[in-house]
């Protein structure tokens, strides 16, 4: 039954696509979207927002996330299906943003990662534009949506959705990210440096008692070469 399992898990993996990065392995999917801009601080979304009463003013569609908190994410289109307003993107979905469109360009992989928690049934929203998925992307200030959002109002993308995480390969063996913690070395401010002079000493200091710890398997050792060699 286990290897059933572990077979079924892989044909659902390899059913998806993989994205390999240095912070972290996602199955899921590559999709075209049409992305365009939007501010819940506006005056338009801002009287919306209002009008929710002091508890929900800044809280999303997905009843969770305050967007004075969490300032940058994606919105999708509603529809009603089954009597309920659906996301065409559910709730909680991860999006990987590539550098190269302007949303946040950062280094780290793992920071362009932005979740589905917003969206909407006005007609401002298509569930598709040009052929491709509509999503809007959040931004704290009008002038920054309107400014990415360029001339056409909007910027075709190539995103990643992510449906689950996989273990990272470090060399042939697999590590899970959460398991394995990045080790960031302490950097000794210019200003201190009697600290820092005694991390030297002490590293110094533990070099000395680690090679002092080694002295007698070093001398028993020659002593052994030595015995054998007079033998000889």
């Amino acid at each position: 039954m286990r290897w059933f399992a572990l077979l079924a898990i892989m044909a659902i993996v390899s059913a998806s696509d993989v994205l390999d990065t240095p912070q972290g392995r996602w199955s899921g999917r590559w999709i075209e979207v049409a992305a365009t801009a939007y501010t819940p601080t506006n005056a338009i979304d801002s009287e919306y927002h209002a009008s929710k009463g002091t508890r929900w003013r800044w809280i999303l569609a997905d009843g969770r996330t305050n967007v004075l908190k969490q300032p940058y994410g994606l919105a999708v289109k509603l529809t009603e299906r089954d009597g309920k307003w659906r996301p065409a993107l559910p709730y909680g979905t991860q999006v990987y943003i590539p550098t190269g469109y302007g949303y946040l360009d950062r280094i780290r992989s793992d920071d362009r990662v932005f979740p589905v928690d917003d969206g909407s049934a006005s007609s401002r929203y298509a569930a598709r534009i040009g052929g491709r998925m509509h999503v809007d992307m959040r931004w704290i200030s009008t002038s920054e949506a309107l400014r990415w959002a360029g001339p056409e109002g909007h910027r075709n993308m190539r995103v990643f959705v992510i449906e689950r995480e996989l273990p990272r390969l470090v060399g042939s063996v697999q590590t899970w990210p959460h398991l394995m913690p990045e080790v960031v070395m302490p950097r000794i401010p210019l200003n201190d440096q009697p600290r820092g002079a005694a991390v030297i000493m002490a590293g110094i200091g533990w070099s000395l008692v680690g090679t002092l710890a080694l002295l007698p398997i070093v001398v028993a050792v020659v002593g052994t070469l030595l015995a054998l060699s007079r033998r000889a």
